[in-house]
């Protein structure tokens, strides 16, 4: 018999099913089976079996096509698992994709495979199809019956026939309805059934299913505990527009007394279109009535109202003021919907309002807390990080997750090793690679050793391609520079045979980075290198899953450490492997497959979820799924987007069942929908709603369409406009958890953090920097003074400050890795080129430095390089003739520097004398002087002029287009002097001169075409606060941005101010330079 339990709460289901388990069964130990849709609904089950009986034991709950199969298996043993698996199917109906695209029927089919990656193409369609062959099998038996039969032409019913000729026609199908037969004949089942089945929170079943259960009714008792949102029979119920059109059509009749129809509520008719027509394909059986159970609700708050309504099923009149105002308070919380602008801020949010419902609601435990997500990868990291640690005084909440895909270190590393060898093996992506854990222990390495093998080979040039022959598989010409082969070679070289950075050694540039105690690291890189080549080159053949298996798992054992923590992820993969091997055995296939098809398939296989659904004592945080109505005193559903849910569910176009719907069929939005109708049911306090709805400008963005429905029907019911049911229950959040609004009283957060921050910016004082308010740094008067010391100063004075008294070093940066070759010529390596080049040609030597500089990566390879070097050589060669004409004979000898300033002794020594005096030079332009340049070449001739005086020497700076010079300067110690003090100044407080505002303000006031005082102030202010089309703002710099925060140094008066410090400095360089043009 098939009796049919309802009711509205899950609770009052479980207490029918728990009277009817007490009732022991005839066999002992045949288990009290109990079908459920999903492994949380088996644990709910389970607990509150055991909390109710004492104990929860010898129960099964299997999902209802499993149990189905199980039955008939028994009824009808086969040898082995069924060919019609979708995991099965897919292999055999590669084949066959492959062996009838010529025919007339698959010319769409074969017009889709001849896209790029034909062989990925196939079997990602394989997949598809073997999906909609499992549904059709469940959904279309009669189809499945008609095409075996040769009924149809279609390609999908001829493609059926001939994957029924290699796998045989006893197919699910095939046996339900022999099963049908059996039991309508009267014929004795061949196998002992169970003594009752129970179908328990199963909001929809297939047709066929159904079926099958009902069959078994007539032999059995088999028990539907149907979780219903209403005691009415409501499927006859009419919705808004239906009744409209009723009216239009029949406007003379009366349409509850003529056409016998009722308006049903607006919510219910939206959302529960999955459950309205399971109830009318119920009306198909003799289903007997059991203990109905729908026990009056006071709606005495929102979310008790909206559940009196759906329990109602019919539309409601609205509420006057005084029975709104009595019967939902304005207090009232019980539906919340927080409106955020991020995912980060939606959790945040979520966060400090549990911690509120946790405070205000001492009863309340976190085990009675569930958290849904539409999106649970996307917003997992976010619960983590808020959710394990708040880092800020916050207080921590137990929680755990279910429902994500979880991938260990080991699956992880492997997944990686499938992306590289499938990949142009760059760099970057490689030394990831080798970074992690389980690939270290696999080849012994450290992670010291990992950073001394990545500044090897980011030395040698290495960016992309192992060999040659390897970047010839991609379409580009077999150029060995900058491969792994090429980069291995030179760090060789350069271990055996120290080089000068100048000369090949048998075609080779000797890479001498390596010290004598870095070779047992050369050999485990040369180890991995050797073991990712073979794998790389053995990958390219196409083999059987039964060879890929066999390469994989030899993988495992050659990349990959044998940690024990590795066990189960290891176990895993092997799991994978040989299930592929076996589906792949079991349809027949013998098709030798290629890497991308492997890789796609093993990914997939990885595709699986894990956590624990229902921990005692935690919030449960899971994905928002079908079959989950399990009940809570509070439930948030978060990510609530309208792109989002209901989730959209795009068929493809050959799937003849989108085109030919029928009752009981499954639609993923209208289970979307049914499932949001069951969250409501399954609250018992609280109904938590939060989405994305306001960008980063505040301009709102939607919720779902479920949002909106539920709201509608508030507004409906209250009698409230959008605006006021809006202000009621929605409440939106700023961009930021530290805004006045959480401390101002509107909103609230337990965040300490968020309170700090937001009392510092309510303070609305700007950032004044390290040295505010006058502070300075202790410091001693230096007797003696090294001459590149400072030189150094004046070139960044508050760098020099920062990282000689303070230690800090604010712009040290990850060196960057190159993942392709040069194709155009860096500044920078242009700049060092044209020096190395230089010397040459001052040298009187003749070296072709281009396929070194090939291999460096300072030009591009090819004709391309050739021509940029040529270029720079002959930039070189100019610059070195007008240099031999400016210096005259020479070189003399170096000067000696001592120099006593004030109790200040000034010591160096200074080169590149000539018979012209101190030369210099920069492969650059003289009107694009750098302020380095100008500190360099001034001080440096200040200091010549003073230490010789008797001389009149004058420094001459060459550059490519012409030449600037300083005559001798008579007066080159007191503007010494002056530098010294100001050198003794900036010790212990920041100096104001920076490298470009005060240049600029310097040229503009103190050369040929001079402005006021006001116009050269201007200048420098763009530039320090504004930029160029170049560079960023000067104050950007972290040095100048740690010392002067947000004020303008540029405007500060007092001793040394900006423009006094320009002017001692800069003004007596410019004054006496004297620019000449070639």
């Amino acid at each position: 018999m098939l009796i049919l339990h309802q009711s509205n709460r899950v609770e009052n289901l479980f207490g029918q099913l728990a009277l009817l388990t007490e009732t022991p069964l005839a066999e002992v130990l045949m288990p009290e089976i109990i079908v459920v849709q999903s492994q949380g609904m088996a644990r709910w089950l389970s607990l509150e079996l055991a909390r109710s009986q004492g104990v929860c034991a010898n129960f099964d709950f299997p999902f209802p096509a499993a149990f189905i199969w199980r039955l008939l298996e028994q009824a009808y043993p086969l040898r082995g698992p069924s060919l019609y698996e979708p995991e099965i199917m897919r292999w055999s109906l590669m084949e066959l994709l492959l062996e009838l695209r010529d025919r007339p029927e698959f010319s769409q089919v074969a017009a889709y495979l001849q896209g790029e990656g034909p062989d990925l193409r196939r079997y990602h369609l394989a997949g598809r199809i073997a999906g909609l062959f499992d549904q059709y099998l469940v959904y279309r038996p009669d189809w499945i019956e008609d095409w075996s039969a040769g009924g149809d032409d279609k390609w999908q019913s001829v493609l059926w026939r001939q994957l029924v000729a290699r796998h045989g026609s006893w197919h699910r199908a095939a046996m339900l309805a022999h099963f049908a037969d059996m039991v309508r004949s009267g014929a004795e089942y061949p196998c002992p059934l169970p003594e009752r089945i129970s179908i328990f929170g199963i909001p929809s079943l297939p047709p066929s299913q159904l079926q099958c259960f009902a069959l078994l009714a007539e032999q059995i008792d088999v028990h539907l505990f149907l979780l219903a949102p209403s005691v009415q029979f409501w499927t006859d119920l009419a919705g808004r527009r239906e009744m409209v059109g009723a009216e239009i059509r029949h406007a003379a009749l009366d349409l509850e007394n003529d056409l016998h129809l009722e308006e049903g509520c607006p919510l219910l008719m939206g959302l529960g279109t999955l459950g309205q027509e399971f109830q009318g394909v119920l009306q198909l059986f003799d289903a007997q009535p059991g203990l109905d159970a729908f026990p009056e609700a006071s709606p005495d708050t929102a979310l008790r109202l909206v559940q009196f309504d759906l329990n109602v099923a019919v539309r409601q009149p609205v509420l006057s003021g005084g029975d709104r105002q009595m019967i939902v308070p304005d207090q009232d919380r019980s539906i919340q919907i927080h409106v955020a602008h991020s995912p980060l801020r939606e959790v945040e949010i979520l966060h400090d309002q549990i911690l509120d419902l946790l405070s205000s609601h001492p009863e309340l435990e976190a085990d009675d807390i569930l958290v849904m997500m539409p999106e649970i990868d996307r917003y997992a990291p976010f619960v983590e990080a808020i959710f394990s640690d708040s880092g800020d005084g916050g207080r921590r909440l137990p929680f755990s997750i279910a429902d994500r895909i979880v991938l260990g270190p080991l699956t992880r590393s492997f997944v990686a090793l499938l992306d590289l060898i499938s990949s142009r093996v760059m760099l970057s992506q490689v030394l990831a690679f080798l970074e992690q854990e389980a690939v270290e222990s696999g080849f012994g390495l450290s992670g010291e050793d990992v950073l001394l093998i990545r500044s090897w080979l980011n030395e040698a040039g290495v960016n992309w391609g192992l060999s040659a022959e390897h970047r010839g598989r991609f379409g580009v010409p077999e150029e060995p520079i900058g491969t792994w082969r090429s980069g291995i070679d030179q760090l060789l070289m350069g271990f055996l045979t120290p080089g000068d950075g100048r000369q090949l050694v048998n075609g080779l540039l000797p890479c001498d980075v390596l010290e004598s105690g870095h070779a047992v690291v050369l050999a485990k890189c040369i180890n991995f290198f050797e073991a990712l080549s073979a794998l790389v080159d053995q990958v390219q053949s196409p083999r059987t899953l039964t060879g890929w298996r066999d390469i994989f798992t030899s993988v495992l054992d050659r990349f990959f450490g044998v940690d024990e923590g590795y066990s189960l992820d290891r176990q895993s993969l092997l799991f994978i492997f040989d299930g592929l091997a076996r589906n792949s055995a079991l349809s027949g296939s013998g098709e030798l497959l290629s890497l991308e098809v492997v890789v796609a398939a093993i990914k997939q296989g990885l595709n699986s979820s894990t956590g624990n659904f229902l921990s005692c004592g935690r919030i449960t945080m899971c994905q928002m799924v079908p079959m989950r109505s399990i009940p809570f005193k509070v439930i948030c559903l978060l990510g609530m987007n309208d792109t989002v849910f209901p989730r959209q569910e795009r068929r493809p176009g050959f799937d003849l069942m989108a085109a030919s719907r029928r009752s009981g069929d499954r639609n993923r939005r209208d289970d979307d929908r049914y499932l949001f109708l069951e969250t409501i049911l399954s609250a018992r306090e609280v109904l938590y709603v939060s989405y994305v709805g306001m960008n980063a400008s505040n301009v709102p963005v939607p919720p779902s369409v479920v949002v909106s429905e539920l709201l509608d029907h508030l507004a409906g019911r209250l009698g409230l406009d959008a605006s006021q049911c809006a202000d009621r229950f929605v409440t939106r959040h700023p961009l930021q958890p530290f805004s006045r609004r959480y401390f101002n009283g509107e909103l609230f957060t337990y965040s300490v953090l968020a309170r700090s921050l937001a009392a510092s910016l309510g303070n609305d004082e700007p950032w004044r920097g390290l040295f505010a308010e006058g502070r300075e740094l202790d410091s001693e008067p230096q007797e003696r003074i090294e001459l590149d010391d400072l030189i150094r100063f004046f070139g960044h004075p508050v760098r020099a400050l920062l990282r000689g008294r303070l230690g800090l070093y604010l712009d040290e940066r990850d060196e960057q890795l190159a993942d392709r070759e040069r194709f155009s010529l860096d500044g920078l390596d242009a700049y060092t080129l044209t020096s190395s080049l230089l010397l040459d040609a001052l040298a009187e030597e003749d070296h072709d430095l281009c396929p070194i500089a090939q291999i460096r990566g300072e030009v591009s390879l090819g004709m391309t390089g050739r021509c940029q070097y040529e270029e720079l050589r002959h930039r070189a060669e100019t610059l070195a003739e007008r240099l031999v004409v400016w210096r005259g004979h020479g070189p003399l000898p170096a000067q000696e520097v001592r120099l006593d300033l004030g109790g200040r002794i000034l010591v160096g020594q200074i080169r590149d004398l000539w018979e012209n005096g101190q030369v210099l030079c920069r492969p650059g332009r003289v009107k694009k002087m750098s302020h380095t340049d100008l500190i360099r070449s001034w001080i440096r001739h200040l200091a010549l002029c003073a230490a010789s005086p008797e001389q009149p020497w004058q420094t001459t700076f060459v550059y490519r287009d012409g030449v600037m010079r300083y005559p001798f300067v008579a007066t080159a110690r007191e503007l010494l002097m002056d530098l010294v003090s100001l050198y003794s100044y900036g010790q212990g407080r920041p100096l104001p001169l920076f490298a470009k505002a005060s240049l600029a303000y310097a040229k503009k006031r103190w050369t040929a075409k001079g402005g006021t005082p006001e116009q050269a102030m201007a200048v420098a202010w763009s530039i320090w606060s504004e930029g160029d089309y170049l560079s960023d703002p000067e104050r950007c710099d972290p040095y100048l941005a740690a010392v002067y925060g947000d004020r303008d140094p540029l405007a500060e008066s007092g001793p040394c101010s900006f423009a006094e410090v320009a002017e001692l400095v800069l003004a007596p360089a410019l004054n006496a330079a004297e620019e000449e043009l070639f």
